[in-house]
């Protein structure tokens, strides 16, 4: 599994992780979305994080049913 940031905080605190798309096209999709979400709670599972804060770069953009997403997750 692959994550392009992971910031662990302090126990109170919000851990940051991260996905960076830097590329010509296309824009972050929800496909990619969703596979990113799931692999951020993964990771908290396996690193017992309990706070997080979830964020995605792209340069591109994303697709309109991307940001709903997000919202809802």
């Amino acid at each position: 599994m692959w994550i392009d940031i992971f910031a662990r905080a302090g126990e109170l605190e919000y851990s940051l992780i991260g996905e960076v798309k830097y590329r010509k096209k296309p824009r972050f999709s929800l496909a990619e979305a969703e596979e990113f979400v799931h692999k951020a709670q993964e990771l908290q599972n396996w690193e017992h994080i309990t706070r997080a804060v979830l964020f995605v770069f792209s340069s591109q953009g994303f697709t309109p049913d991307v940001l709903d997403y997000f919202e809802e997750h």
